[in-house]
């Protein structure tokens, strides 16, 4: 590898939005981003140990070893290295996104988001801002705050759309009772993932919900109606699960079409005898 350090290079490290984003200043560091994409973590520390062995000022490279400590779960290195970044360039985003995300791994949340929001202003470029508040959703939710995890995932929204947020979104909103805008992050969630079956079931329970409290027969039976054809994709997906025959059951009772509802809920009480047919599956989360 070329250890000479001439001129600067735009490196995007593109790892998932728990790592964040950073630029990799030098060229002769593409060797050892390429192998942490690569997830070869043990030839990716080499690389970025020899290099601040080189260049101790170098703040990327205890960057780069903290989140390399990170994926191995060596988690007091991992906060060594971050602070050394943080240290030698207190003012980029990212450096601290690492560590809120060290913080997420052990489960100290509330001390993942104080960090963000405390650091929030740092977070300039457009993705920062959604590296922030997906960060912010998801740990939100890990809290059990989904009145706040939903405002941030909807400054996280994307196009094209991110499955992971739109679909914690619908959960969320599941779980504040907004069924609305829940069927409508879940239709954007299973567009990106159609053969999603968690997704198809937490779909069609929310319709279904909704359709309870609509008080016209027509607007009511359209929902269920709606319904269908998501669960009869989730018997072609998953077929062995009870489930997944109830929901259809569920949809075609209150479709009106009653002959093939028995048939459904038969099938429920073959796969599982002591089932009570035609509940609700209420474990949306």
């Amino acid at each position: 590898m070329n250890k000479k350090r001439q001129g600067a290079c735009a490196a995007l490290l593109a790892v998932s939005f728990l790592f964040g984003s950073a630029i990799a200043a030098r060229a002769d560091y593409l060797e050892g981003l390429k192998a942490f994409r690569a997830g070869d973590m043990n030839r990716a520390e080499k690389e970025f140990k020899f290099e601040v062995e080189t260049a101790p000022n170098y703040d990327f490279g205890w960057y780069m070893l903290g989140m390399i400590s990170l994926k191995k779960a060596d988690y007091p290195q991992a906060e060594q290295h971050l602070q050394k970044a943080i240290e030698l360039s207190p003012n980029k985003f990212s450096y601290y996104n690492g560590l809120a995300n060290l913080y997420a791994a052990q489960k100290e949340y509330v001390r993942a988001v104080e960090l963000l929001l405390e650091r929030q202003g740092l977070a300039e470029t457009g993705r920062e801002i959604l590296t922030l508040n997906q960060a912010l959703g998801f740990n939100s939710v890990r809290l059990g705050n989904h009145q706040d995890a939903v405002v941030y995932l909807e400054k996280a929204k994307t196009n094209p759309p991110n499955l992971e947020v739109f679909s914690q979104l619908g959960r969320s909103y599941i779980i504040l009772k907004e069924y609305d805008k829940a069927i409508a992050a879940l239709k954007t969630a299973l567009a990106v993932g159609p053969d999603n079956i968690s997704i198809l079931r937490l779909l069609g329970n929310s319709i279904i919900t909704k359709a309870q409290s609509v008080k016209t027969d027509a607007a009511k039976m359209a929902l269920y109606d709606e319904v269908i054809p998501y669960a009869r994709k989730l018997v072609l997906l998953a077929g062995d699960d009870y489930l997944n025959h109830n929901l259809l059951g569920r949809a075609l009772f209150g479709a009106r079409r009653y002959s093939d509802s028995i048939a459904s809920f038969g099938k429920v009480l073959e796969l599982k005898p002591d089932f009570l047919v035609g509940t609700g599956d209420n474990v949306y989360y």
